[in-house]
């Protein structure tokens, strides 16, 4: 027995959540109880006999993997959808107007909005376009995969506006996984602390240079003046220039601290205090904080606060779906809960383990004269195992080489990828280690390929 939650995007074909394995399921064969009502507390249908059972079955090649069911989507939001209403995500204004939880979240998002001076009602323009604007949902999850919080997004409509009138540039550069990295090494050697902030509603403290208007919001319009409209005085989330903008203001901000913004990582910032010094890097939104100082990190996030409406998270510890654990013996690095929800939407949970990434001595080539696989799904699976690298550099070269055969992938190609999720399987407690060591040394590896001769 399941809910009906919606239908697939890929095929004719409903997607289920499933009661008994908690999980969104894809099924093409369903009894719907029409004149049934869902009962979330008793976790029952009221109004009709419960005889209706989900016929789960393969429908196509794009949900399909050796004959089973893809489970789950493409978003975190549906994984995480269950028999908690808390947990649901609405799809717009109307269904969410229905949920206090949902409407406290919209309230203190416009909270932030009228609190930043984002905008100034004014008359409609006669020459000039106004560009719509729409909630987005969103339920933030912890590591353990508990809810965080109910997130409501304010966004415009961003695709309506048009380059040269509405934006010029969009570029807002983030940090590199490699810089991420080689920041915890640091730490780790240096035995420093790093701490995370977090801007809350970044975007909107991006100053605009252009005219741009908005039309109030369904269900939180001014009676008394509904015909006017919103110019906006800086960023929304949804405008083109709105990651841009952001990036600008922040990094001045930082300049008039006295950091200094690294040449070759612009996301980067170092500042020099009598011999002490005082790193932060930038990934959008999120701020990263490690020094050798304890009171220059504490003058840090008071200034920012300060400036800013801000979170402070403590200690490192979640960050871009990575695990991060602080401890005496250094840092440690993983991916353990992605991987997981890897195997699972690869219905690859209950796979046998496998030693090694690849078979050792394998040759793969773009025509090996085996039949065609779904490149829609092996891209995805190549696509995350390419995230998955940054915390595990023994799967990169098999990554790398199965990404190669992306475009026109054979099962032969297929079932070498599913190998490395065997790996993972029997890998889950891997971690990468950063230690503090005797001496600064710099080490590189090679021949990754586990013994093999890759002769082009």
């Amino acid at each position: 027995m399941g809910i009906l939650i919606g239908y697939s995007t890929k095929s004719k074909a409903y997607k289920i959540y499933d009661l008994k394995s908690n999980k969104v399921v894809i099924a093409r064969n369903v009894k719907v109880a029409e004149n049934g009502i869902w009962n979330w507390e008793a976790a029952s249908i009221e109004g009709t006999k419960q005889e209706y059972q989900i016929e789960l079955d393969a429908i196509e090649d794009d949900d399909t993997i050796d004959d089973k069911p893809v489970r789950g989507t493409r978003s975190l939001a549906d994984i995480y959808s269950g028999c908690n209403v808390a947990k649901a995500k609405p799809i717009d204004f109307k269904e969410a107007i229905n949920s206090q939880v949902w409407i406290a979240a919209m309230k203190e998002e416009l909270t932030m909005i009228e609190k930043n001076e984002t905008w100034i009602l004014v008359d409609r323009p006669v020459h000039k376009k106004v560009v719509g604007v729409k909630w987005i949902f969103k339920t933030k999850l912890n590591a353990d995969g508990s809810i965080n919080k109910h997130k409501a997004r304010l966004v415009v409509n961003g695709y309506s506006q048009e380059p040269g009138i509405d934006f010029t540039d969009t570029f807002a550069p983030v940090s590199r996984l490699d810089t991420i990295k080689l920041l915890l090494a640091l730490a780790a050697q240096n035995g420093w602390h790093i701490f995370q902030l977090d801007v809350k509603s970044a975007f909107l403290n991006g100053v605009l240079n252009e005219e741009i208007y908005v039309e109030q919001l369904d269900g939180f319009e001014n009676k008394i003046t509904s015909n006017k409209v919103y110019l906006l005085k800086k960023a929304l989330y949804g405008l083109k220039q709105a990651p841009r903008a952001w990036y600008i203001r922040l990094d001045r901000y930082l300049l008039s601290l006295g950091f200094e913004r690294s040449m070759n990582e612009v996301t980067l910032y170092v500042k020099n205090v009598d011999k002490h010094t005082l790193i932060v890097s930038v990934y959008v939104d999120d701020l990263l904080i490690a020094g050798d100082k304890k009171q220059l990190v504490e003058e840090f996030k008071t200034n920012m606060k300060d400036k800013f409406e801000m979170n402070e998270l403590g200690l490192l510890s979640y960050f871009l779906g990575m695990e991060v654990t602080q401890s005496e013996q250094g840092y440690f690095l993983c991916q353990k809960r992605f991987t997981m929800k890897l195997l699972n939407k690869f219905v690859m949970e209950n796979c046998k383990p496998v030693s090694t990434p690849m078979v050792l001595g394998q040759k793969l080539m773009k025509e090996d004269g085996a039949p065609k696989t779904n490149g829609k799904t092996y891209r995805s699976l190549v696509g995350s195992l390419l995230y998955l690298i940054a915390t595990r550099p023994d799967i990169v070269f098999a990554v790398n080489y199965l990404s190669r055969f992306m475009q026109s992938p054979s099962q032969i190609h297929f079932v070498a990828a599913k190998r490395v999720l065997r790996y993972l399987k029997g890998t889950l407690e891997f971690v990468m280690h950063f230690v503090k060591s005797s001496f600064v040394k710099l080490i590189g590896f090679s021949d990754s390929d586990w013994a093999g001769s890759d002769e082009k």
